[in-house]
């Protein structure tokens, strides 16, 4: 019988992730930020999606903070001319609804990650072979 050791949370390697997915989305774009959580997820595969997911909220997060922080009054008027061309102009003032929209969207995004991330490790490292009884 073999039992599983309980997922540990990882740190360490967390903080440095969310580092690095908050510079690479800021220097290069939030598309190829996405390989931050996918390595990630590879490179630890236990919980790897929540993980992930965590990563993405708070990458994300920080960078609604700080914009807030740094121009508040550019940050909503972006945030409600957005709302209004998705809602074709009858959105006026719902300008706090794209934060909410922009978080989940990055829920999703890191969960995807994760889940795609930490896949990738077992079809590499031969794991889903074992666990299907294919070997």
């Amino acid at each position: 019988m073999h039992t599983h050791a309980p997922a540990r949370f990882h740190v360490i390697p967390f903080l440095i992730a969310l580092a690095l997915l908050v510079g690479v989305h800021i220097l290069i774009g939030w598309q190829v930020a996405l390989l931050v959580p996918l390595v990630y997820a590879f490179v630890f595969p236990s919980k790897a999606y929540m993980e992930a997911t965590l990563q993405m909220v708070a990458a994300w997060l920080l960078l609604l903070v700080t914009s807030y922080g740094l121009a508040p009054e550019e940050t909503s008027r972006m945030l409600n001319t957005v709302i209004n061309i998705i809602a074709r102009n009858s959105a006026q003032g719902l300008g706090w609804v794209m934060p909410i929209v922009s978080l989940l969207f990055a829920a999703l995004l890191g969960f995807l990650c994760g889940v795609v991330g930490s896949g990738l490790r077992l079809v590499v490292s031969g794991a889903h072979k074992q666990e299907t009884g294919l070997v």
